[in-house]
């Protein structure tokens, strides 16, 4: 049996610090070492996936929530095989929706994540009633930020809220637009700094995000940078991401393995010691 998809969550606190390039290149990254990704675009009424990638969506999420469509009609194919749920533009109620929508839409989405690897969300700016059912909805989280004091505080704040009101405990953080890779350390020990003086959270660095102007060239041509610029600086760090967050994988399934036969042992164990004529109860 095939094991359910990774959800991750890649947020940002505020707007403007790349956090859509991030999901997008990572995504494709991802894909690229033979992984089946879905990504989806949760900026519900201010979708800009699709016009990053050139695509032409005719239906969208609107139209699965309005019941004009089904889920799967809208899947869009990206590049490197990715897989895209584009969401509506301009469509205030989309925004505008009580936690029954979240949940509906959710429910719809689980019904295809058969044979996905990574199902990769990526969230409207800010931490409001639509991107809130989204965090609480995934595995883990991607915080992005970038050198800016109101995008670290804004990360905090995203940190903060998930770990005193939604019990989350472990994030992954990736520092954006930085110049080398000390200026990556140095932003990320900002952010864990902060966390640590108030929160019992566990802040994971999954790697750094170099500030380069492939991002806008890539862009204006509707491309993502990893497929336009692949020998870039910038596509290696994606890459390095992606094998990353798929060695931890391995990694936390491992650890699962090694558990539950641990357990396994002790509890076999127990049973024949309750057997044995000789066992002292």
């Amino acid at each position: 049996m095939k094991s359910k998809p990774i959800t991750i969550s890649i947020t940002g606190g505020k707007g403007g610090v790349g956090k859509t390039q991030v999901a997008l290149n990572l995504s494709i990254s991802l894909a690229e070492q033979h992984k089946k990704v879905l990504l989806l675009d949760a900026d519900l009424g201010l979708s800009n996936i699709d016009i990053l990638l050139g695509l032409k969506p005719t239906m969208n999420l609107s139209h699965v929530m309005n019941n004009t469509c089904q889920i799967s009609d809208i899947i869009m194919k990206g590049p490197m095989g990715l897989d895209v749920l584009p969401a509506s533009s301009g469509v205030l109620s989309m925004v505008s929706q009580d936690l029954r929508f979240y949940a509906g839409l959710m429910a719809a989405v689980e019904g295809i994540l058969d044979g996905y690897d990574y199902f990769i969300i990526d969230t409207a700016a800010g931490i409001s009633p639509s991107v809130i059912p989204f965090l609480c909805h995934s595995d883990e989280l991607i915080v992005v930020f970038i050198d800016d004091p109101t995008s670290i505080m804004d990360a905090y704040a995203v940190i903060k809220i998930m770990n005193q009101q939604y019990a989350r405990k472990k994030f992954y953080v990736i520092p954006n637009c930085v110049k080398s890779m000390q200026d990556g350390s140095d932003l990320f020990a900002k952010l864990t700094n902060v966390a640590n003086r108030f929160l019992h959270v566990s802040l994971n660095e999954l790697g750094w995000v170099p500030e380069d102007a492939h991002v806008r060239k890539a862009a204006q041509k509707q491309k993502s940078v990893v497929e336009m610029f692949p020998g870039s600086k910038i596509a290696e760090a994606f890459r390095l991401i992606a094998k990353k967050l798929i060695s931890q994988r391995h990694d936390n399934r491992q650890i699962s393995r090694e558990l539950e036969l641990r357990v396994g042992r002790t509890v076999h164990g127990k049973q024949h010691a309750k057997e044995s004529p000789n066992a002292i109860d």
